[in-house]
């Protein structure tokens, strides 16, 4: 039987460092795709490559490695950032990072999820989320800047009108693009039954959803990073705070769903949660953890929709 590599790659722009996992070697390769196939002709097929996700520069050398028939591990930097300060507390490079991941996928290779790549749909509409983010953080920025600057307020409200406009044809680029795809068309339309949630955040969650098999809302709701973490130690209970790992963007318009779905079928939910002493900010990542929930099951059931009878209050669910 064929001994399984377990491997690490700390990706740059121009270069990877790699390094297998019982060998102190760790060699550098460019970042191209003649070189990554040369590499991948000389490993044993039975690996398990992790790497950090890097932006954009990881996605060549991923691909290639899963197209070749090994699996990938794509690490969150956090993670491997407090890993290495346990296990190589003295310093940082490109070939300890790499030994690093290789050690870390040698020892939790078993927990960790295999990546798949993503479509070129799926891509496409990562890529119009992230420039709609983009564009609604600059004209939150702009307000701001309005507000302090009412000599330039003409201007101003000039540009902050282009951006509405911007936002607003990348929001008919989204619904054209889910539209082009009969599994998302079928799934958000469904999704969009939830109160709260509309095209874009419907876009957004299917799309996670397609990516990624989650076994229980659980996992999306840590996936996304509104999960709350205990801070527990014998006597001491401290103040419990979401993970906010995961897709930042993904988790703010949750939050603006909760927000927007409180005034309707949620409200009772909401003020449950609100006379059992929750702050207002906790209440509301609250609905929006049970949205996902729900988002989950609607998604997983043929056919399944909203049914707004069946959201019951904290109290009566007491």
């Amino acid at each position: 039987m064929e001994q399984i590599a377990f491997i690490g790659i700390d990706v740059a722009k121009d270069t990877l460092a790699i390094n297998i996992w019982g060998q102190e070697e760790v060699i550098e390769i460019r970042n191209r795709v003649d070189s990554i196939q040369q590499w991948l002709s000389s490993l044993p097929q039975e690996a398990h490559i992790g790497m950090e996700s890097t932006g954009s520069y990881h996605r060549l050398v991923a691909g290639l490695c899963v197209n070749s028939g090994r699996t990938v591990h794509l690490l969150q930097p956090r993670d491997m950032c407090n890993y290495r300060r346990t296990v190589a507390p003295r310093g940082k490079t490109d070939a300890i990072d790499a030994q690093v991941i290789a050690r870390y996928v040698a020892r939790e290779h078993a927990s960790l999820r295999a990546w798949t790549p993503p479509t070129q749909e799926q891509d496409q509409l990562d890529a119009l989320l992230k420039t709609r983010a983009f564009c609604s953080r600059q004209r939150s920025s702009l307000n701001q800047v309005r507000d302090a600057k009412k000599s330039l307020d003409e201007v101003l409200a000039e540009v902050e009108k282009a951006m509405t406009k911007a936002i607003a044809a990348i929001d008919r680029q989204i619904k054209l693009l889910v539209r082009k795809i009969p599994e998302m068309a079928q799934g958000c339309a469904r999704l969009e039954t939830i109160e709260g949630v509309g095209p874009v955040i419907a876009a957004a969650l299917g799309n996670t959803l397609c990516k990624h098999n989650f076994k229980d809302s659980q996992a999306l709701i840590g996936y996304v990073g509104l999960d709350p973490r205990p801070m527990e130690s014998g006597k001491f209970k401290g103040r419990r705070r979401l993970s906010k790992r995961g897709p930042a963007e993904l988790r703010r318009l949750l939050y603006l769903a909760a927000m927007s779905g409180v005034r309707k079928s949620w409200k009772a939910r909401f003020e449950a949660l609100m006379a059992k002493g929750l702050p207002r900010i906790a209440a509301l990542c609250a609905v929006a953890r049970k949205i996902i929930a729900v988002a989950w099951a609607i998604w997983n059931q043929s056919g399944a929709r909203f049914d707004p009878e069946k959201v019951i209050p904290m109290q009566k669910a007491a």
